[in-house]
């Protein structure tokens, strides 16, 4: 397990995590199979390959537990620290891991389980995204565990400046993901044709985008 991502397979597996922006382009030409894009929202009648659908919460919340799972294996088994000791509970990196779990917490728990209802998705997006989870939370367990936190990060401004963009992003996250939950409230149900009926969220940062 300590040398599940140490040395040159860290190195290896950050090569590959930085490889991932690189499909973005793919969505401009081709939607992803979730959502309002779910197979199972077509009009015409799917393809064999089209119909390997899972449900959309269940899958949400295994897909997304992936990434704190992964980051707290890491940081506890810690294989990119010389001394592979653990760094204490009072300590600057253990916060950091501390919001990253309230965050995916929120995000793989609580909003999927106040979620009315989500479409189906392709089996490829929860495998896809699972796989980015690993990846993602593994190298940032391993490095917030590396000691390159210092433990008198408490001293450091940026530190706290740091700390304070992501309680301020993560207040954005929970409240754009409230206009969310009121549009699937609203449309619970679906059109006439039995669809999921789907709205354009407006407000907040969304007026810069809608």
């Amino acid at each position: 397990m300590l040398s599940l991502l140490s040395g040159h397979a860290y190195l290896g597996a950050l090569r590959l995590y930085q490889c991932f922006p690189l499909l973005m382009p793919v969505l401009l030409f081709k939607n992803a199979p979730h959502g309002r894009f779910s197979p199972s929202n077509k009009q015409k009648p799917a393809r064999w390959y089209e119909r390997l659908t899972v449900d959309g919460t269940s899958s949400w919340i295994i897909m997304e537990l992936v990434s704190p799972i992964a980051l707290l294996s890491m940081y506890l088994a810690s294989p990119t620290s010389k001394s592979h000791q653990l760094p204490t509970i009072i300590h600057p990196s253990t916060l950091l891991v501390g919001l990253w779990v309230m965050h995916y917490f929120n995000r793989a728990i609580v909003s999927p389980l106040r979620t009315p209802s989500r479409s189906p998705s392709h089996i490829l997006i929860p495998l896809a995204a699972a796989a980015f989870n690993l990846l993602n939370g593994s190298l940032n367990g391993s490095w917030l565990s590396s000691g390159v936190v210092k433990p008198d990060g408490w001293n450091s401004l940026g530190f706290w400046a740091s700390i304070g963009l992501f309680i301020s992003g993560w207040i954005g996250n929970v409240v754009h993901d409230e206009v969310l939950l009121n549009i699937r409230k609203e449309s619970k149900g679906g059109g006439q044709d039995g669809k999921p009926k789907y709205g354009i969220p407006h407000g907040y940062f969304y007026r810069f985008v809608s």
